[in-house]
């Protein structure tokens, strides 16, 4: 247990890393790339039959999340005016907390009632639909 606090500290601390690493590529990439990892991730863990690699796929996603936040973050003001980029922050953070909270509802829903796989299988359903939303909503902002 004590390696695995040492772990979630460590990549905690390297967080700071991230955003440098994010600054320096295209956000379009990164976002691309996550997101197809998300995918992966979470369709791995159908076949996690074991609570270590459900941890290893757990640490995967936090680094991953670490990652496109700041990619996400920093589109932003891209999108909005200078003048509208704390109410355009302020509703991107609102909405993200009901989106968690709902998230997590619907989740427990299905869960309960359609066990994990089919969970798992909604959540790499969602991801790919997200990724897809991200492409399409590009080309109509940049073509």
């Amino acid at each position: 247990m004590q390696a695995a606090n040492d772990l979630i500290i460590l990549v905690n601390s390297l967080k700071v890393f991230y955003f440098v690493i994010v600054d320096k590529m295209r956000k379009k990439n990164i976002l691309m790339i996550l997101y197809i990892l998300f995918a992966f991730t979470s369709f791995g863990l159908i076949f996690a039959n074991d609570m270590s690699l459900i941890y290893i796929i757990s640490l995967i996603n936090g680094i991953l999340t670490s990652f496109e936040y700041p990619a996400r973050s920093s589109i932003v003001p891209l999108l909005v005016d200078k003048d509208h980029l704390l109410e355009a922050n302020s509703i991107r953070s609102s909405l993200s907390s009901i989106n968690m909270i709902v998230g997590y509802s619907i989740g427990g829903i299905i869960v309960s009632i359609f066990g994990n796989d089919v969970s798992f299988l909604t959540s790499v359903y969602l991801v790919q639909r997200r990724f897809l939303f991200y492409v399409e909503s590009r080309k109509l902002l940049y073509h």
